[in-house]
């Protein structure tokens, strides 16, 4: 591996953690009253403890609600996105899946599940379930920019190249493939390229914490160069 390419592969999964650290819980706003029989009231209840951030009870209510409605898909997947938030993602694995029996083309538990997997390292399996995604979902961006981002850590930059360029031909909007596809031209040495997707990024989505780092980062190394 290059220098360049590990400076570029460790500046992506630096930023990974800075925009996991970043990240919001957004939860549903509700009416105050509700029946906590109920799947909805669970549910309910569950989204508050999330905005409060009470994860622990807040687990127990997604169970809770679950009893009462296995087949609802998307208990399954709220609950397995908290899973990642919590950095658990062996449960979040489960829910996903579970999430999937309930409903085989279910493209946010198809993608959590992808994510789930890669943190735990099973690259195989995180890598079918975005490619069984791509084909089930043929006109969304999403599994292209997830298979562009393992073919990066992987430094397959031509097969990133196609998947991130394909993704943004679906969809022009999507800032993670832009960022994808910097870091891409990043190990490449291609700078002006990176910035150009970076500086775009910005444009897209001015609070991506991600784009911010990288395009400093490489005013930095420039400035070093220029020493």
């Amino acid at each position: 591996m290059s220098k360049r390419s590990l400076a570029a592969c460790t500046r992506l999964a630096l930023a990974r953690v800075i925009c996991w650290s970043l990240l919001p819980v957004y939860a549903a706003q509700t009416p105050a009253q509700t029946d906590s029989a109920s799947v909805a009231g669970l549910l309910e209840q569950a989204r508050a403890a999330l905005r409060g951030h009470r994860y622990e009870e807040t687990v127990t209510l997604y169970h809770r609600a679950m009893e009462l409605d296995p087949r609802d898909a998307s208990i399954h997947v709220e609950l397995g996105q908290l899973y990642e938030f919590m950095n658990q993602p062996v449960e979040a694995i489960v829910a996903f899946r579970r999430a999937l029996d309930a409903d085989p083309q279910n493209e946010r538990a198809e993608l959590g599940l992808s994510d789930a997997y890669r943190k735990v390292f099973n690259r195989s399996e995180a890598r079918r379930v975005l490619e069984e995604a791509a084909r089930q979902h043929p006109q969304s961006a999403a599994p292209l920019v997830g298979l562009g981002e393992m073919d990066i850590e992987s430094q397959g930059y031509d097969d990133a190249l196609k998947r991130l360029r394909q993704a943004l031909r679906l969809n022009p909007a999507e800032a993670t493939a832009r960022i994808d596809l910097a870091t891409v031209y990043q190990a490449r040495g291609q700078m002006d390229q990176a910035l150009r997707e970076l500086n775009l990024a910005i444009q897209q989505s001015p609070r991506a914490a991600v784009a911010f780092y990288l395009r400093a980062s490489i005013y930095a190394d420039r400035n070093d160069d220029a020493r």
